[in-house]
């Protein structure tokens, strides 16, 4: 006993980031590893002037979920340990998001202990998790940082067990005759981390009986490398949805493939993110402007000269053909030019060039105008002629990403106004104008 909360003790000094005082729940399932991780930390929380609780999380998925449940409220009384007990339903989350059955449960999970009113969430995976994630990783195609597998310290999450074999919390269990419930789910070879630790790994350790050991070693040591390399990584603002191309390839491509992750993370497009399409985005980053990739999730990283940007799906606006989104009036050319003069002009020819504001000829509108996004075949009139509206985000440099988005006021395909931009020459106001159409918007576009 002695050996094993000695081990933990020095693990949890050393992430060095427990203050007296401070509260930890450990997450109990009620299996081996997490019964014995609470039993530890009722001797050593004490030493470190820590206050210990427990949480379980039912995902009400199996016949036994009910009797896993009792058995933790039963074990938290015997010990004296506060618990807390979230029940999340985890079929319904399958049903609308399309999730496997272990991303949903582990999703809700988290969701579940993020609403605890601890410092710290303490969790039991231990030496052969290590191993397991680390080989998993590898399959899938992780770079170094994959490779690293979990951190002992994550957020508010610690693992004080990582660094413990299997054979060991076997040993602690017996010798302290304690009891846990069996997932029988943890042997359902379908799983792909079941078919890992019960097939894969027993094979590894045919070469090499400290398989397991040298494996989660070596993750260790791949973190240590990954945290050098990171801290040579430019500086870069959080959440910025954009990213420069020349700024990216001007770098080794150690450092070009962290800043791509970096940036996906803060952008909120890091998770199921695999080294092929690490790749995929160096290319983009290489190639010529106008070209997207999409990832996972549902979401597309276009180009857009030298810029990278996450594009997420903007819904059409329009109205309906009314002019209820916004205040317009008909004027006689004189009147208007009374009111152009009101706003401070000198020249009574001069329309005012106002961003919420214009002043166009209303008979060269043929239909009520409409407030719309982009639509093939759109184009306005400039320097005399018809000019398509891909043409003018060209001249513009209007980033692709944006174009989904400006409003523009449209006669049929005719681009009266591209809101923020400019009027189409075809409708301004000239010497032969009789009617002018005054529009004021009185809308903030969404």
């Amino acid at each position: 006993m002695r050996d094993l909360t000695g081990q933990v003790q020095r693990a949890l000094e050393e992430m060095a980031v427990l203050q007296r005082g401070q509260r930890v729940a450990v997450a109990l399932s009620g299996g081996r590893d997490s019964v014995c991780l609470l039993h530890v930390m009722r001797h050593v929380a004490p030493n470190l002037g820590l206050t210990l609780s427990a949480v379980h999380v039912n995902h009400g998925l199996r016949q036994e979920a009910g009797a896993d449940e009792v058995f933790c409220r039963s074990l938290c009384r015997r010990w004296q340990v506060p618990l807390t007990v979230y029940h999340v339903d985890t079929k319904a989350r399958i049903r609308s998001s399309g999730e496997s059955v272990e991303e949903a449960a582990r999703v809700l999970r988290y969701e579940a202990l993020e609403r605890l009113p601890v410092s710290w969430v303490a969790l039991a995976h231990h030496q052969a998790d290590q191993a397991e994630t680390l080989l998993l990783r590898l399959l899938r195609g992780s770079g170094l940082k994959g490779l690293g597998g979990m951190r002992a310290v994550r957020g508010r999450y610690i693992r004080p067990f990582l660094s413990i074999s299997p054979a060991q919390l076997e040993a602690y269990e017996k010798e302290q005759g304690l009891t846990h419930v069996e997932d029988a789910s943890n042997y359902d070879i379908a799983l792909q981390r079941n078919r890992v630790r019960h097939q894969l790994l027993p094979l590894l350790q045919q070469f090499n009986p400290e398989a397991v050991r040298i494996l989660a070693q070596t993750a260790r040591l791949l973190q240590d490398d990954e945290d050098f390399i990171e801290s040579c990584l430019p500086r870069a603002e959080a959440e910025e949805q954009t990213l420069s191309c020349s700024q990216l390839l001007s770098q080794p491509p150690a450092i070009q493939t962290r800043m791509l992750r970096r940036w996906l993370a803060a952008v909120g497009a890091g998770r199921d993110i695999q080294q092929v399409h690490i790749q995929q985005l160096l290319q983009l980053a290489k190639g010529r402007t106008g070209r997207a990739i999409s990832l996972p999730k549902g979401l597309t990283i276009d180009k857009s000269y030298d810029i990278l940007h996450v594009c997420k799906k903007v819904p059409c606006l329009e109205t309906n053909g009314s002019w209820h989104n916004f205040e317009t009036e008909i004027l006689p050319i004189e009147q208007a030019r009374r009111q152009m003069r009101a706003h401070a002009l000198n020249c009574t020819q001069a329309v005012p060039a106002l961003q919420e504001e214009k002043w166009i000829d209303a008979d060269r509108i043929e239909h009520p105008p409409v407030w719309r996004t982009r639509r093939s075949g759109d184009y306005l009139i400039a320097n005399g002629g018809r000019k398509k509206l891909r043409d003018f985000w060209i001249d513009e440099k209007v980033p692709r990403h944006l174009r989904d988005q400006i409003p523009l006021l449209a006669d049929g395909s005719h681009i009266i106004w591209v809101y923020g931009y400019r009027l189409s020459d075809g409708v301004k106001i000239s010497e032969h104008t009789q009617r002018v159409l005054h529009i004021y918007v009185q809308w903030q576009w969404q």
